[in-house]
């Protein structure tokens, strides 16, 4: 399979039609979000908080990213129903109607939706139609995010991605891709209520790899060099990157640590996968 998209725009409009969406698709963009910004004030309720009153997201960025999140403060509306002009629309009338004008001069309104052009959804030209006619109503900046631009979206971060996939039950197409989190999972599973195994264990006599980890993760170093003086050596050091590599990575990853490490970093253990990933420069 192709690796670059693991999340397609069709598989994400299929999904809006779940119930589970109106829950998960707002968990994602949260995700999304703690991974592409450093916000000052990032709100955005899921799972069982979804149904609270107010906006669905309130954003303060100092910095864009790309054309999914605007630079300044936003409000955003989500919606995963069909019809979701119909939505946007709503959404849009009453939270223009309630917001001062000298505050919509500074901030933007975004709407997302996981449809696009299918049945039901809605078609990029009707979405530049409706744009353009609230050109003049005083916004900042007034944008959408339909399925093709949250697939391109979840493109810049394949981890979010795999996660996404487990919660859409669309994993058989994603072999040779993990997270640290599904494989701290399977180091989990090899404890008992009688002995369970503290992560610290798995990096016992480890600081220096650890430390060298921590700095590709802080922008310290932008690479991790491992190497070997002989060739038994390489041969080790082969057998150590395919499983305590991915052990120790999951375990450091599954201590204390900012959302964006821990959702940022994905295994391959296929070389098709790594030949795909490589060529988006992941």
């Amino acid at each position: 399979m192709d690796h670059t998209h693991i999340i397609s725009a069709n598989e994400l409009e299929r999904y809006a039609d779940t119930r589970d969406s109106e829950a998960v698709i707002p968990e994602l963009v949260y995700l999304l979000m703690r991974q592409s910004v450093e916000a000052s004030e990032c709100r955005i309720p899921y799972g069982d908080s979804v149904n609270q009153p107010g906006w669905d997201g309130l954003v303060e960025t100092e910095k864009a990213f790309a054309e999914f999140v605007p630079a300044g403060r936003s409000f955003w509306e989500l919606g995963t129903g069909s019809e979701p002009q119909a939505k946007a629309t709503r959404d849009y009338t009453k939270r223009t109607s309630a917001t001062a004008e000298g505050e919509r001069n500074r901030t933007s309104f975004v709407f997302v939706t996981p449809r696009c052009a299918g049945a039901g959804g809605w078609a990029q030209p009707k979405q530049q139609e409706w744009l353009k006619a609230r050109e003049s109503d005083g916004w900042k900046t007034v944008r959408i995010l339909d399925g093709v631009k949250l697939a391109d979206w979840l493109r810049e971060f394949p981890a979010i991605g795999r996660w996404m996939a487990h919660k859409m039950g669309v994993l058989s197409g994603l072999g040779g891709l993990t997270t640290p989190a599904e494989h701290w999972e399977l180091l989990a599973g090899e404890s008992t209520e009688e002995l369970p195994l503290p992560a610290k264990l798995f990096i016992e006599g480890r600081d220096n790899a650890c430390e060298a980890l921590r700095g590709v993760f802080e922008g310290e170093s932008r690479t991790l060099l491992l190497f070997a003086e002989s060739p038994a050596g390489r041969l080790r050091l082969r057998g150590w990157l395919s499983e305590d590599a991915a052990r120790g990575l999951a375990t450091q990853l599954h201590l204390p640590m900012p959302v964006r490490e821990r959702r940022g970093c994905l295994t391959v253990r296929r070389r098709v996968a790594q030949g795909s990933c490589s060529r988006c420069g992941y």
